[in-house]
Order: structure tokens, then sequence, then C-alpha cells
């Protein structure tokens, strides 16, 4: 399980460095339009967590609901822009070889600068490197915020499936990932946590 923590904390942890250090987002360029699609009806979902553990993010940025009750972890890393802390909210199901996880990021950036669609790509485009690639990637977007859900297998045939999304006002970054050690990460569970993580 060790390998499986490992692989979910730098799918965190590199986007976030990438983006700040490369100062991502900070072009004030206009953007193209884009096509989005919100994620998948929540019924379903909602039936498979009825009994999970309801997680509320301390500054109340998000919610989702997690298979059981999750550690937080608490982080920084170092940037261009300086140290930036973080809270990393994670469920690990040793019995099945699959992790959740969450994490939100204020950048210390001024909103009007910040150019939210460049900011996911270089999120997206960090986690091409150390073994991981990414395979599959759909716009999305949730409570009027862009994003991306992506699915990146590593070299030792983990599957992790993510949604990012931006809220510009921030600008924050929100998170959320499964993690499989089997790469199936279709299972319903993934998809009902994924469904629960709700950024405001």
């Amino acid at each position: 399980m060790k390998l499986l923590f490992f692989s979910v904390t730098l799918a965190l942890v590199a986007p976030l460095a990438a983006c700040t250090s490369n100062t991502p987002g900070l072009s004030a360029a206009i953007q193209a339009p884009t096509t989005q699609s919100s994620p998948s009806p929540r019924a379903t979902s909602v039936s498979v967590t009825q009994n999970w553990y309801n997680y509320i993010a301390k500054d109340g940025s998000y919610t989702a609901k997690f298979p059981r009750q999750p550690k937080t972890i608490n982080n920084s890393t170092q940037t261009q822009l300086g140290e930036i802390k973080f809270v990393q909210v994670m469920y690990e199901d040793q019995a099945k070889d699959r992790a959740y996880l969450t994490q939100s990021n204020k950048y210390p950036v001024d909103p009007s600068q910040y150019n939210a669609e460049k900011g996911l790509d270089d999120v997206r485009d960090s986690q091409n490197n150390n073994g991981k690639k990414v395979i599959s990637e759909k716009r999305i977007s949730l409570n009027g915020f862009p994003g991306r859900e992506l699915i990146i297998q590593d070299n030792k045939n983990l599957l992790i499936k993510s949604r990012i999304f931006v809220n510009p006002a921030g600008p924050t970054l929100f998170t959320a990932l499964v993690v499989a050690g089997d790469g199936n990460v279709n299972f319903p569970e993934a998809k009902a946590f994924l469904d629960s993580f709700m950024p405001k």
C-alpha cells in the first residue's frame, strides 16, 4: 500500500509544483471558447454514498463523501510564488488496494491575472512525467467552475482517475482522485466518490 500512497501523493503534489513554479495560468490572454460537459447524473452515486463519511473542508471550500473517515495530511511545497501550504484528505481501502483523495490549493495570485484554462492545461501536462502519462481527458464543469477529468497511468499499471476544477475568483485549484491498484478506476465507488466532490 506504500506504493499506492506514493502514487496518490505525487498525483497531487506534482501538479501543484508545476502549476506554480512555472507560473501557470498567469497569462492575461483571452481564452478561446471551449465545449464543456458536466459530470454524469448523480442519482446512482447518491445511493452508493448514503452511509459514507461526509467530509467538509475546514475552510468550507468543498465537500466530499468518503467510504470511511479519511485522514488529513498537512503538506507544503516551495514555488516561485513562495511556500504554498495545503491539506490532503485521504482514505485508503487496503483490502481492495484503492485510495480516495481530495485537496484544494489557493494560489497567491491576483485573480484578474489568472487564466483558468491555462492553469488546467498545465496541471494536465505536468502528469506526463516520472513514468506517468495521461491516457484520457475530458473537459467538464461544475458549479460554473471549468475543469478536467483525467485518467492517468503509471509504469506500475496503477490507474488514477481525477477531477480537477478551478475557481477563478480564488484562484483555487480543487482536486479529487481515485487510485486503483488493480488498474480499474471504473468501479461504482469511484464514480460515487468523484460525483460527491463539490467545490464551492
